[in-house]
């Protein structure tokens, strides 16, 4: 199950209010933290709700894929499945799709993983494709494993011809043939090893193994630079909680903090020590992860992350019980 906020689930009302002003929120607004207290239930009738509306723009679709993501509502994919009817009509319908596609893929079944494949490919074939090639590109992190990369290739491939056609009448298009073979010998080779990467883990067949790759990904003592590693990790580490128990998600960061404590440290993504500042971050990511799974420091660990200058160091992290007024529901109090 996932972890019951410590001062409680918001209120009805006041959840579906935080939901929507996270759905609502604009692209210029302050920031809208994604909230945490809603019990997952009602995230998942609100989610649902949501998907079927038509009038869902692009962004909110966004921002909701990462409520679905932080809720494991995988109950939604019979409901993303449908949206995937091949009638999109312009650019931002065209982008919707996208966002669903991917989350189909990361939340549907293995029928429903190869239906996202199939849409991917499909959308790769769509006139607004050719006007942000990076974004089918970063899609096909999300297949499956028996997902072919000539969804990507194939349509970078046939971009650089029609670009190299015209190199002779335009700079523009000579630039345009470079673009695509960069993001296919870089871009989609950094998606390939992402890729590779993520089906290693998911092959751990041991729990415990298992959620520390995760939790290392996650801390980003592995890094997967211009991919959707970090948020995938995100989104498994709360589906391992979903299906254990928020102790055993602690208990991998408490583990990797006892690390940080030794002589020889952990090695970041570099292959060395972090920096001191490296480890302020890295620091307060874990342990703020242990809280949020309803652990607590050792005497040990606290006495450590105090000696830290500095510490905590001031960042946004997703697995945060940040502080809210809002008060806990009657039941709760």
């Amino acid at each position: 199950m996932l972890p019951k906020p410590p001062n409680g689930y918001l209120e009805k009302a006041q959840a579906d209010h935080a939901l929507l002003t996270f759905l609502k929120a604009k692209k210029f607004d302050m920031p809208t933290p994604l909230p945490k207290r809603v019990e997952p239930r009602q995230a998942g009738e609100f989610a649902t709700r949501a998907l079927e509306k038509d009038a869902l723009t692009a962004p909110e679709a966004g921002r909701l894929s990462e409520l679905v993501r932080f809720y494991n509502l995988r109950q939604t994919a019979p409901t993303l499945a449908q949206r995937l009817n091949r009638r999109e009509s312009g650019e931002a319908e065209w982008q919707r799709a996208l966002v669903f596609t991917t989350l189909l893929a990361d939340v549907g079944d293995d029928a429903q993983g190869r239906q996202a494949a199939e849409y991917l490919r499909y959308l790769a074939g769509m006139r607004p494709a050719s006007e942000a090639p990076e974004l089918i590109v970063g899609a096909y992190f999300a297949l499956p494993a028996s997902a072919d990369p000539k969804i990507v290739t194939d349509f970078l491939d046939a971009e650089q011809r029609k670009a190299q056609a015209a190199a002779a009448q335009s700079q523009e298009a000579d630039r345009r043939a470079a673009e695509m073979e960069s993001l296919k010998a870089d871009r989609f080779a950094r998606v390939e090893r992402a890729r590779k990467r993520k089906f290693e883990i998911l092959a751990v067949k041991d729990p415990a193994r298992r959620r520390g790759q995760l939790a290392r990904v996650y801390l980003e003592l592995e890094v997967y630079p211009t991919t959707s590693m970090p948020a995938w990790s995100l989104m498994m580490l709360q589906r391992e909680c979903d299906e254990g128990t928020p102790a055993e998600l602690a208990a991998v960061f408490s583990e990797i903090l006892d690390l940080m404590r030794m002589p020889t440290g952990v090695v970041g993504p570099t292959g060395q020590k972090p920096s001191d500042e490296e480890e302020l971050g890295l620091l307060t990511r874990c342990a703020r992860a242990i809280e949020f799974y309803l652990g607590s420091l050792t005497e040990d660990q606290q006495k450590y992350v105090d000696s830290k200058k500095g510490y905590p160091r001031e960042q946004d992290d997703p697995l945060w019980w940040e502080l809210e007024t809002a008060p806990a529901s009657k039941d709760e109090s």
